[in-house]
């Protein structure tokens, strides 16, 4: 287990800068074949974070947010899964290109800190524990798209204004469709909050 832990710690953001290298392909030269595996590619760096993450449970046994390299690896993880449901929600891939960066740069942060767990606490056994901070993992990382997206509004609406119009007007959705993607990303993030709320208040019962 440890070997294949091993392999997958430095697979994943690898997985993810080879996945970011084809969003800019596709964003700065609008490449048909990089269009279509964009989805393909994300979904597979996705997975195969997941099982990276579940073996660690497994093998450590324990919830993998015992330290901060284990947060940061599940923040990525939930940043690149918020992302993914936009993207399939919006049909639009130009966006990817803005957000992986961030993926990579938290999950190869994470695979360059990361070791086994000597210490485990009970309270990283109980599945309490688990959906909360998942949940709020999620939600903090929807708020976060919400910001980029809200940047990138700023920006088109300032090329428009300006009557700039280059590379990022050509490749960024339109206002009307980046404004709705950063409400329904504000919108998700309300509900995994709400829900990592309500888990703490039965957790405390």
């Amino acid at each position: 287990m440890n070997a294949t832990l091993q392999v997958l710690r430095f697979l994943v953001p690898a997985l993810y800068a080879g996945t970011f290298l084809n969003y800019l392909v596709h964003f700065l030269k609008g490449n048909k074949l990089a269009g279509r595996i964009t989805a393909p590619l994300l979904v597979g760096s996705v997975l195969i974070h997941t099982v990276y993450n579940v073996l660690r449970g497994i093998h450590f046994r324990h919830h993998p947010m015992a330290n901060i390299y284990e947060i940061l690896s599940v923040t990525a993880l939930a940043l690149a899964i918020v992302y993914l449901l936009a993207e399939f929600w919006r049909k639009n891939k130009s966006t990817g290109v803005f957000v992986l960066p961030f993926v990579f740069l938290i999950q190869i942060s994470s695979a360059i800190g990361i070791g086994p767990t000597h210490e485990i606490k009970p309270i990283l056994q109980d599945a309490w524990f688990g959906f909360h901070t998942g949940s709020i993992t999620l939600a903090y990382c929807a708020f976060f798209l919400s910001a980029v997206y809200g940047i990138m509004l700023l920006l088109l609406h300032s090329a428009l204004r300006k009557k700039k119009f280059g590379l990022l007007f050509d490749r960024l959705p339109s206002l009307t469709t980046l404004a709705r993607m950063n409400m329904g990303s504000t919108l998700v993030g309300f509900v995994f909050l709400t829900f990592s709320i309500v888990v703490g208040m039965l957790w405390a019962l």
